[in-house]
């Protein structure tokens, strides 16, 4: 296989890994790990503390905008905040991942994977994630990294924009 480059550059929010090259697909893979963008206001009045509700931010953006022209595909690995992510998500992504490389449609030949996190642990995550995957696999896929500053449920939240809504 020939020598692919690959560049590290961050976005509003976000790091994005990937080979230079553009996906021409119209099919989105976006996994979800929780993070400030996943958190919900306390069900319990005396609560103080953001909880994890049943549905992704990730979900409530994209079918707040059905017009967008993609189809996806959401995947939640876990709901935590990014200080208590552990070796293990991060192997459960991994494999994720790479399940999904392999099990590709054939149509698709370069995947692209939105993973939405939290913002205090998201480099770590995005360089375990470059240096598990083989140079074959990350040449097949584009991985974005994304979080927020606000929870999606905030009225004034950045979610919907690092999404790509």
């Amino acid at each position: 296989m020939s020598n692919v480059t690959y560049h590290v550059s961050s976005l509003s929010g976000g790091i994005v890994l990937s080979p230079y090259e553009d996906p021409k697909e119209d099919f989105v893979y976006v996994v979800t790990l929780g993070g400030t963008i996943d958190k919900d206001y306390p069900k319990l009045t005396s609560g103080y503390a953001f909880e994890f509700g049943d549905q992704s931010a990730a979900e409530r953006i994209l079918k707040a905008h059905p017009n967008l022209g993609i189809s996806y595909k959401i995947k939640s690995i876990c709901k935590k905040d990014s200080l208590e992510i552990t070796s293990d998500d991060r192997r459960d992504l991994v494999s994720y991942i790479i399940t999904t490389i392999k099990y590709r449609p054939i149509y698709l030949e370069l995947l692209r994977i939105v993973v939405t996190h939290g913002t205090d642990t998201m480099i770590e995550t995005a360089m375990y994630i470059k240096n598990s995957l083989s140079e074959e696999d990350r040449a097949r896929v584009v991985i974005a990294f994304t979080g927020a500053t606000k929870p999606e449920r905030f009225v004034d939240s950045d979610a919907s924009f690092n999404v790509g809504c």
